[in-house]
């Protein structure tokens, strides 16, 4: 995997702004071309419904409740964006290089 687009989605965007840091520097580490950023549930629904970029969703594990909307609406708006919620102890731990790791191998697997 060569080039990567991920939003990560949190209450505000504030938040995952230091998880997106630390998985910007572990995929700069890999040598991986990612374009990672990070805002609110809203902001992120509708960038869902108008973009088709987005390789992958990853949902903070304070607003997990959002999962099954966005996957609604990507449904609906014909997206192959792949949407996880990051793992909580993960998140706590602000463990940008393991968050990243769990993403890509997901999108391997659904390349497959």
């Amino acid at each position: 995997m060569n080039d990567v687009v991920i939003m990560f989605v949190c209450a505000g965007g504030m938040s995952s702004s230091l998880v997106v840091s630390k998985m910007q520097k572990a995929a700069e580490e890999q040598a991986l071309n990612a374009e990672i950023c990070a805002t609110g549930v809203g902001h992120g629904k509708e960038i869902l419904k108008d973009g088709d970029d987005i390789d992958a969703l990853l949902i903070g594990p304070q607003v997990c409740f959002s999962a099954n909307e966005l996957e609604k609406v990507a449904e609906e708006n014909n997206r192959k964006t792949i949407i996880h919620v990051a793992d909580m102890r993960d998140y706590g731990m602000v463990d940008g290089e393991k968050i990243l790791k769990d993403i890509l191998n997901k999108l391997e697997t659904s390349y497959v």
